[in-house]
This record gives C-alpha cells, structure tokens and sequence, in this order.
C-alpha cells in the first residue's frame, strides 16, 4: 500500500489512496501559478467535513510516497494521534 503525505510548513496531511492524486498535484501547481489559491484536499472516509487549505509561491511543498505493507498501514492508520496529519 502506498500513502501519500503532502507536507508544508509545518503541517503535514495524508492523502487518501482513493483520491486523485495527480488531479491533486496538477491543482495545487495551478493555485500556486496563480499567485495563490484554495485547495481543498481530500480526506480519509474517517474523518468527517473538508479541508481547503491556502497554497502560495512563498511556502514550500513536499510530496511524499512511502510504500508500506497493508498490516503496516493498517496499523498506522489505527494509531494516528489526531495531531496535523489526515490518515
């Protein structure tokens, strides 16, 4: 299984395997093209409401790949504190 991490600043949000991502990717460059914009990024079917988060040219964005076994990532997901990161 692999998960998706967008990390910025110093939030960091997991991005369900179930989204777009490169739909995702292609968003968030067009904000930032643009001088700015909202992006809503898409949560996990645990977690309830949106999340739209401002993106500009003046921060810098890292995008994650990890790759992890399904007992792995199941367990991860099963312990998440809540803190800034979305599994």
């Amino acid at each position: 299984m692999i998960l998706h991490r967008l990390s910025f600043g110093n939030r960091e949000f997991a991005i369900p395997n179930s989204a777009d991502i490169s739909g995702l990717k292609q968003e968030i460059l067009a904000a930032v093209r643009a001088g700015g914009g909202y992006v809503t990024l898409p949560r996990s079917e645990s977690r309830k409401g949106s999340l739209e988060v401002l993106f500009t040219a003046g921060i810098p964005l890292q995008w994650e790949e990890v790759e992890f076994s399904e007992e792995d990532a199941t367990d991860l997901i099963a312990t998440d504190s809540g803190h800034d990161t979305d599994y």
